[in-house]
């Protein structure tokens, strides 16, 4: 067998995503302008350049890729022609700028390459490599999550004097361990518990769920840090009263 029949070609089709791109995986057909034998590019290769422009084209149809690997004998057999036509009709196709392409190792050969270099590679650093890596800790569930969760447990069952806990879902408790690792234990402590101390009729209606809780952080922390807040009564009756321009300027100067 000669040498070259064991090339492997690693060939890429330009344009092709250009008009095929959108075929999906195993697409048994590919779009291919009526005009094709006409294109200014085409219509100078010769026969057997034809032949294989088509071919590889229709290779890409197969993996819907426009970078394919053919093997010598593939592209003979598509040209018609023998073997060191191959390289001469590719390199005028290359010309024309249809496609580019390489010449890669045998599978074989590749193997042998990868051997070489690895055995240049000095013995000490070869075992590093090859010795066993220590697995990767699993990342611990977060205690500090399930402190809050129990302590908005509490705080829920003490101001709706009831024995049973609310239903706390899987998305609620990731919004807790998402408050917790933004903020801290201690600060989240200190919201959940003042959540449930402001006088809102809002959160009570709200049964004062998670949800709520999450959407307000802003207000509770206010409540937290002044031991006030300004409820929707609030700001009904003081527009009632002083108007919405005066309100916003309130709010402008920070007396609200």
């Amino acid at each position: 067998m000669s040498s070259h029949k064991k090339d492997i070609y690693k060939i890429t089709v330009k344009n092709w995503e250009k008009y095929n791109g959108t075929k999906k995986k195993g697409h048994r057909s590919i779009l291919l302008s009526t005009s094709f034998l006409d294109d200014s590019k085409v219509s100078i290769l010769s026969e057997g350049g034809k032949l294989l422009y088509l071919k590889l084209l229709l290779c890409c149809g197969e993996h819907t890729s426009n970078s394919i690997e053919c093997t010598h004998e593939l592209l003979v057999r598509s040209c018609g022609g023998r073997g060191y036509h191959v390289t001469k009709l590719l390199d005028h196709i290359q010309q024309l700028q249809l496609v580019t392409y390489e010449k890669i190792p045998f599978f074989n050969n590749r193997i042998e390459k990868n051997r070489k270099e690895e055995n240049r590679i000095p013995k000490e650093k070869r075992i590093q490599k090859d010795a066993p890596q220590p697995p990767k800790e699993a990342v611990p569930v977060s205690e500090n999550s399930h402190q809050i969760v129990a302590l908005y447990c509490d705080n829920w069952k003490d101001r709706y004097k009831s024995e049973k806990s609310p239903v706390v879902m899987p998305h609620h408790a990731k919004l807790i361990k998402t408050l917790v690792k933004q903020i801290g234990l201690d600060r989240s402590k200190d919201i959940v518990s003042a959540y449930f101390k402001m006088p809102d009729t809002w959160f009570v209606t709200k049964r004062h769920d998670i949800p709520t809780l999450m959407g307000n952080l802003n207000a509770i922390t206010q409540y937290l840090e002044t031991g006030k807040m300004i409820t929707r009564k609030d700001l009904k009756n003081m527009e009632s009263k002083l108007g919405t321009q005066s309100l916003l300027q309130m709010v402008d100067e920070g007396k609200l």
